[in-house]
């Protein structure tokens, strides 16, 4: 099954999309985990 990820609002997503490249790679890929696995 697949999985999505969905921000309560536009600027927790804008305010994640300013975060430094390097912790921005890292939290992309826990995301992909996420969309793949789902939160179990």
């Amino acid at each position: 099954m697949a999985f999505s990820v969905e921000y309560f609002h536009e600027r927790v997503l804008a305010e994640i999309e300013s975060w430094p490249v390097d912790v921005l790679a890292d939290y992309a890929r826990i995301v992909e985990l996420l969309m793949e696995h789902g939160p179990t």
